[in-house]
């Protein structure tokens, strides 16, 4: 297989492992780098897509089935977002952020936010 070919596998073994219901646990699980941009918007109600102008690309930096996390220049306006994950046609996923660490130099920081999945919008 070729790179993006087994990039993508590993994208999908994830994503299934998400979508089948993995309930998260008291422990932290494995996560695996994913580094790549994705869409998120805030959640307006979590049975509802947001408009599609109300999403903004974030650089993705890991993955596992109970969560993700991006990075920000910002820290992060609201508690619940959508994240529009893989390619078109995406699975939208309803998420909270668990934490957010500013990193880098005084008046250069950007953010790495921790996001918890809480569902699925969509079938």
């Amino acid at each position: 297989m070729t790179p993006t070919q087994t990039d993508d596998a590993s994208f999908f073994a994830l994503v299934h492992d998400v979508l089948g219901g993995e309930k998260p646990r008291a422990e932290r699980a494995p996560r695996h780098a994913f580094n790549c941009l994705q869409l998120i918007a805030p959640v307006i109600d979590g049975e509802q897509l947001p408009d599609q102008s109300q999403f903004k690309s974030v650089e993705c930096q890991d993955l596992s089935p109970t969560g993700f996390s991006y990075i920000s220049d910002e820290p992060p306006p609201h508690w619940g977002l959508v994240v529009a994950l893989g390619r078109v046609p995406f699975i939208f996923l309803t998420a909270q952020i668990v934490r957010h660490q500013a990193i880098g130099m005084p008046g250069q920081e950007r953010y790495v936010v921790g996001c918890r999945f809480t569902g699925r919008i969509g079938s």
